[in-house]
Order: C-alpha cells, then sequence, then structure tokens
C-alpha cells in the first residue's frame, strides 16, 4: 500500500490530477446531456401526442442508474482515485481501501446501465418495424445481449473470491486475469453495438424512397456508430496485457464518456421531427406549414378534438409526399399481410420488396 501512495502523480486542478479532474469534468457534463437528451425526447412523444413505450421506460432507467454510476465513480475520484497525497500512512490506506471498494461496484454497474440501453433501442425497433423476419432477428438480438448481461454481472461480481481480496490483498483468496477477462467482455459488447446498429439498415435500404430521404433515415439510424468509436478506445486505454493493475482511472474516465454517448445516441432517432427547424430545412419546412395550414388542413369539425386535429397537421407537415424533401417521419414501419408488402408511415404507404411470413 505505502509503495502506491509513493508514486501518486501531482495536482493539477481542484486538488485532483489530471485524469482526476477530467473524470470529473466528464461526468458532470454527461450527466447533463443524458437527463436533457432523455427530457427531450419524452417531450417529443408528448409532442406527437405518443404514448411512452417500454424503450423510453428503460432509457430513463438507463440514466437513473447513469447517475448512480458517475456518483460510485466520482466517489472514488474525491477519496484517492484523483491523485490525492495523504501523509499519514494509515489514513492513505484507509482512503485507498475506500476507493478500491468504489471501484469494484463499477463494473457491474456498467454492465447494468449499457444493458438497458441497448434493450432500449431494441424495443424501440419492436415499435417501428412490424415485420415479421425481422423480429424474429431483433429478437435474437435481444436473447444475446441478455446473456452477456448474465455472464458479465457473474463474472464482475465474482472477479475476487472473496471479494474483500480485491481491496484486501493480506485476505486469503485470488482473483481471475482480468485483462483477458475485460477484453473478451468487452470485444463482445462492441461486437453487440455494430450488430444492434446494423440491423435496421437492410429494412430502410430497401424502401422505395427518393435518395435523399433514404440517406437521411440512414443517417440518423447509423449515428450510433459513435458508441462503436468509444467502446474501441476505452478498450485501446484500459486493455494492457501482462499488467495486472490496470488503469482504473482511465477506465473510469472511457467508462462514463461510453455510456453517456450511448444515452445520447439512443435518444437521437426520436428527435427527426425536430430537424427541420434547424439548418436550410427550416425555411422550407415553414413554407410548406403555412400554405398547407391555410388551405390543406380541415378545420376543427364537430365531435373531433383539438388536439386530433393538431396531430393531423403535424402528420401532414412531416409526411410530405414530395421526394426532394427530406422530411421522413420516424412513427410506425408495418408489412400486412392483408394489404401486401410494403411500408406504412402513419397513412402514407411505401411498397417495398419484403418477405412477410
Amino acid at each position: 500500500m505505502a509503495d502506491i501512495v509513493a508514486v501518486v502523480p501531482r495536482t493539477y486542478k481542484l486538488g485532483l490530477n489530471q485524469v482526476g479532474y477530467s473524470t470529473l469534468v466528464v461526468s458532470i457534463f454527461f450527466i447533463v446531456l443524458s437527463i436533457a437528451a432523455v427530457g427531450l425526447r419524452i417531450g417529443t412523444r408528448r409532442m406527437l401526442d405518443n404514448k411512452l413505450g417500454l424503450d423510453d421506460w428503460l432509457i430513463i432507467a438507463s440514466v437513473f442508474v447513469f447517475l448512480g454510476f458517475c456518483s460510485d465513480i466520482l466517489v472514488g475520484v474525491y477519496t484517492y482515485g484523483g491523485g490525492q497525497v495523504y501523509l499519514d500512512e494509515l489514513e492513505a490506506q484507509e482512503k485507498l481501501i475506500q476507493y478500491m471498494k468504489s471501484e469494484y461496484a463499477i463494473p457491474s454497474l456498467y454492465a447494468v446501465n449499457v444493458t438497458l440501453v441497448k434493450m432500449s433501442i431494441l424495443c424501440f425497433y419492436h415499435r417501428l418495424f412490424s415485420v415479421s423476419s425481422f423480429r424474429r432477428i431483433n429478437y435474437g438480438v435481444g436473447i444475446f445481449c441478455l446473456i452477456w448481461f448474465v455472464a458479465a454481472f457473474i463474472g464482475d461480481l465474482l472477479y475476487c473470491i472473496p471479494m474483500r481480496q480485491f481491496w484486501d490483498p493480506t485476505t486469503d483468496g485470488s482473483c481471475f486475469n482480468f485483462p483477458n477477462y475485460f477484453l473478451v467482455m468487452e470485444l463482445m459488447d462492441v461486437l453487440l453495438d455494430v450488430v444492434i446498429i446494423a440491423l435496421p439498415l437492410k429494412t430502410i435500404s430497401g424502401l422505395h424512397l427518393s435518395l435523399r430521404k433514404k440517406l437521411a433515415l440512414l443517417s440518423i439510424f447509423s449515428l450510433g456508430g459513435f458508441v462503436i468509436v468509444t467502446g474501441a478506445i476505452r478498450i485501446a486505454y484500459v486493455y494492457k496485457p501482462g499488467d495486472q493493475l490496470l488503469s482504473l482511472a482511465q477506465a473510469s474516465l472511457w467508462s462514463v464518456i461510453n455510456l453517456g454517448v450511448a444515452i445520447l445516441c439512443a435518444c437521437l432517432p426520436i428527435y427527426r421531427p425536430w430537424l427541420p427547424k434547424f439548418g436550410k430545412l427550416s425555411s422550407i419546412w415553414r413554407s410548406t406549414y403555412g400554405k398547407t395550414s391555410r388551405s390543406h388542413i380541415p378545420t376543427t369539425k364537430p365531435g373531433t378534438s383539438a388536439m386530433k386535429n393538431y396531430e393531423s397537421q403535424f402528420t401532414y407537415c412531416y409526411g410530405t409526399n414530395d421526394d426532394h424533401s427530406d422530411a421522413v417521419p420516424l412513427t410506425r414501419i408495418v408489412a400486412d399481410d392483408r394489404r401486401g408488402p410494403g411500408i406504412s408511415f402513419q397513412g402514407i404507404r411505401v411498397q417495398q420488396d419484403v418477405e412477410v411470413v
């Protein structure tokens, strides 16, 4: 323990070393960003008059777990992981034990958090695509995600037997080779991310839409690729072959980044209705809305609620048949045997070559 105290890095800012300070700033940033992202997601659902689905509840749960995850990391940062120097050896050993205890919980919390995000995305796919063949694959990917979670959660808890051996090496027991375990589990995690992101791309590319609309949809669903990038960087920073003592501080930092980006990317496809309000599409959308709202949108009739009339206006504006428009509603994609194979966007039907069983 005394040897570890002797090699503690110098203070950078706020009494922390550079890694500790970066972890503090990044944690606060992604806490705010994840809450804002999910809040905007819920607001978008309500604007569209859509009920919250299982995908929404799972992403909400993931934010609460993420808050606990970041809190645990910050406890570690401000006890020992931030490069604190304790002149008293007994105090240093006590703080180190507290830090190692907080670190032991991080992998399990990470597994819970990342699985909630993955399942939220898969439930969103289930909500959006009702093509039976797609749903079967979607179910299969979900099962593999749950299997990965069970294996990771149990492995993280039983890394050391007994657990006390992790923060107290004098205890009789043993710990398995964590670098190899980490590498295998994280590669599987990244591979699942690749599969989940690629899952809807084939279905979308087969839609009979203009190239601009198709590229717009593909780009939205491909934004999750950022999670793959951060996951790969996390592996590169953390995995050190032959080094049993991994850089826990670096692992904590990139775990926060990876989970924060994952939550944001899981919410991005829901924001599609907001995009016409920005950039060049803003003026086109407003012009179209102004014309349609005066000449094409029916007024409220007796027995029709104002909310239904508002919903029809909103659907019309984002569901234009103009091939030169990038406005494509992300509401629900349906294939029905009785009506023939095709894609239906809230009443607008687009034919597609899909095998429906």
